[in-house]
């Protein structure tokens, strides 16, 4: 008898296949609040994720692969919409609020009004935007930061723990790509690639990826230390730039001339010849007392090069 995953692992009872996204993430027909949503599925997600190892994990990853795709439509707004008018819709859904970052974590209890504050100075004195300003004060961490910055812009939102990524999947996208873009393909949707992105207005990115894979790409909104994470484990770590060294057979540098070194490595010879050219000077301009004197002048100035001399 064929494993029914819905049915042993899910405890989903109703004999109706195949289920809607409804059914399958445990929902109210029509359910419009993403956190519930959402919430539902990151419980579904862990009831198969338990079967991930071992003899049943190809049927554990095609439930969690088919468990992200019902949630991804049922937070993306637009395809929410067209999916409830095909069940048969027939009331309107709420307007959607249009609230900023600050405020969704406010108003959810996950900051205050003076850790925003402060947040948002610090933004503004480095530079930053408010979601990266929020994790650096540790007053958030980077999935709340993110599932709230998705709402903002009304994109789903996907936590990458333990997310699986085909290897096919990860073949699509160009390692040079997937880098500097800080993107990864995670999943095919009714023949569109879904791809992690970490701003919600990356659209210059996803672009150049529609014309290079020539299909249809769509964003879901991930934290940037879950994508980091995945680029690592399927693209490999970016390998720091070697410092150049001197081959074996190179010849060495060839030191430049040094005054004191000359003078110090000739005192030998210098000091009487410096002597007998200040003896001999004196000598013709003042006789024995100029001798005398332009000799010990002659040595002064040598011992003065001698230890000044650079």
């Amino acid at each position: 008898m064929a494993l029914d995953v819905y049915r042993e692992w899910l405890k989903i009872a109703a004999p109706e296949r195949p289920l809607d996204h409804y059914a399958l993430l445990g929902l109210a027909k029509f359910e419009d609040d993403r956190g519930v949503i959402q919430k539902n599925y990151r419980d579904r997600s862990s009831q198969a994720r338990k079967y991930a190892t071992g003899k049943f994990s190809k049927e554990s990853q095609d439930l969690l692969d088919e468990l992200a795709r019902a949630m991804l439509t049922l937070t993306d707004p637009a395809r929410k919409s067209e999916y409830d008018r095909k069940l048969g819709r027939k009331t309107k859904r709420p307007p959607l609020e249009k609230r900023p970052l600050g405020q969704i974590l406010v108003e959810d209890g996950v900051v205050t009004s003076v850790q925003l504050e402060d947040a948002q100075a610090l933004a503004e004195q480095l530079g930053i935007d408010l979601r990266q300003a929020l994790v650096q004060r540790e007053y958030v961490g980077w999935e709340d930061a993110t599932r709230a910055l998705a709402q903002q812009h009304n994109l789903p939102y996907l936590d990458l723990a333990d997310t699986t990524i085909p290897p096919e999947l990860v073949a699509k996208v160009p390692a040079d790509l997937a880098r500097r873009e800080n993107l990864l393909p995670l999943l095919i949707d009714e023949q569109n690639l879904v791809v992690a992105v970490t701003h919600a207005l990356n659209l210059e990115a996803l672009e150049t990826l529609r014309f290079r894979l020539n299909m249809p790409v769509r964003a879901v909104l991930c934290s940037p230390p879950g994508i980091r994470a995945l680029l690592e484990k399927h693209y490999g770590a970016t390998k720091p730039t070697a410092i150049a060294k001197s081959a074996p057979n190179d010849e060495p540098e060839k030191p430049g001339f040094s005054l004191a070194a000359f003078l110090w490595g000739n005192v030998m010879w210098l000091g009487p010849l410096v002597a007998a050219l200040g003896l001999g000077a004196g000598y013709a301009a003042f006789e024995l007392v100029g001798a005398i004197v332009g000799g010990v002048a002659a040595c002064l100035i040598l011992a003065a090069m001698l230890f000044t001399a650079k």
